[in-house]
């Protein structure tokens, strides 16, 4: 690891560099590289796929066990609005009532969604992520990660292996089209009954996926999705963050929409609107703290230190949308943030033991900026079959 006196400044980073000015989209991995650099972060990301899979399965298993307590009346309607998940994309957090609700308006009746993601210095795939849908309930999933023999399936047209689509195309989109026609053959051998199922195809850049991976609250999450789907149109940079192929229409139709109302239609589907501090796998952040203290530092117990913004807060923050003003003289990302209450480990009354197993909140949109939180606060820990209910 390279560490530096001094801050590293933005100019450092290569003109040449695909994801240049998507980097200050992304705060939390943005401030990895101020203190790290650029040749830390290169050999860091790959790095997370020692934990990748077991956090997929936790959360893809967690949803699908928790669907059938749902509907066998194991988990109760009343217990249901006080449970939490994780959704597609499964860093998006939905209350387990709302679950099926919001994934047939977002996503279809019956649809695979997949997630390739794109290493943001070899412009390589780091693996391909696949959930499939029946009703808007999850039921079946894959993941094929970098050293998986199915990323050399070539493009029947062109010839492209999948792994190499994101260095053969220019934009994301004309990528995912290309994955499209690839994934469809494979979805045709291995789930025959899918066939006519919708496909949607989501390419992204690994710096995104880890900056929304790091976010602790709902709202956060969903503000960074909002500024890599509309990076092309809000910031007019050249090509997207990451994007959607096809795009499912509500998304299409908010991008061009602000990201207050962006967050606030989204959170209100997920979850009625409620703040939720996201869960991340005891596992996980084990093999963070162990592996990589100085990240679980620098980006996690910091977020405590700082406080976490409650949901006017994270509605309210402003970015330039000129891409030269991402980033001051001094080197500091600019936003317009508002002063307000925050949430910290103290005022919850939370353990640092405790911080990350995620909890349901009655704070929401209509919470004022100053306020008195308290453990109060707090009406259930966990997710899924692992909920505790706290009120």
């Amino acid at each position: 690891m390279v560490v530096k006196l001094t801050l590293y400044d933005f100019g450092e980073i290569p003109e040449d560099s695909r994801t240049k000015y998507f980097l200050p989209l992304s705060r939390h991995i943005y401030k990895v590289f101020r203190h790290f650099g650029t040749e830390y972060m290169e050999s860091v990301f790959p790095k997370f796929k020692q934990v990748q899979y077991d956090v997929t399965k936790a959360r893809w298993d967690n949803m699908i066990f928790t669907g059938t307590k749902i509907h066998s009346g194991e988990i109760s309607p009343s217990d249901a609005m006080r449970t939490m998940l994780y959704t597609i994309p499964h860093v998006v957090t939905c209350r387990a009532d709302l679950q099926v609700g919001s994934n047939k308006l977002l996503y279809g009746d019956s649809c695979d969604v997949s997630f390739a993601i794109i290493d943001d210095y070899t412009y390589e795939l780091l693996f391909i992520f696949n959930g499939h849908m029946e009703s808007g309930v999850p039921i079946d999933w894959w993941l094929v990660l970098q050293d998986d023999d199915l990323l050399d399936r070539r493009h029947m047209k062109y010839g492209y292996k999948m792994r190499e689509i994101p260095q053969k195309t220019k934009k994301l989109t004309d990528g995912a089209k290309l994955l499209v026609d690839i994934l469809k053959d494979i979805r045709n051998e291995r789930t025959p009954q899918f066939s006519t199922s919708l496909l949607w195809v989501s390419m992204c850049w690994s710096s995104a996926m880890f900056n929304m991976f790091s976010e602790l609250t709902n709202y956060e999450t969903l503000s960074s999705i909002y500024n890599g789907l509309a990076s092309k149109v809000l910031f007019k940079l050249p090509d997207f963050y990451f994007i959607y192929y096809p795009i499912p229409p509500m998304f299409g139709s908010l991008i061009y929409s602000t990201r207050e109302k962006f967050d606030l239609v989204l959170a209100g589907l997920t979850t009625s609107h409620y703040l939720v501090l996201n869960t991340i796998e005891d596992g996980a952040i084990k093999w963070v703290r162990d592996e990589l203290p100085e990240l679980y530092k620098l980006i996690y117990m910091e977020q405590w230190e700082e406080g976490l913004p409650t949901p006017q807060i994270s509605i309210k923050t402003e970015i330039p949308t000129k891409k030269e003003q991402f980033v001051g003289k001094d080197g500091n990302l600019v936003r317009k943030v508002p002063e307000g209450t925050r949430l910290t480990l103290e005022n919850l009354e939370i353990t640092e033991e405790e911080a990350f197993k995620g909890y349901l909140t009655d704070i929401d949109h209509e919470t004022p900026l100053n306020f008195s939180p308290s453990h109060d606060n707090l009406i259930s820990q966990g997710r899924g079959i692992y909920t505790k209910f706290l009120k």
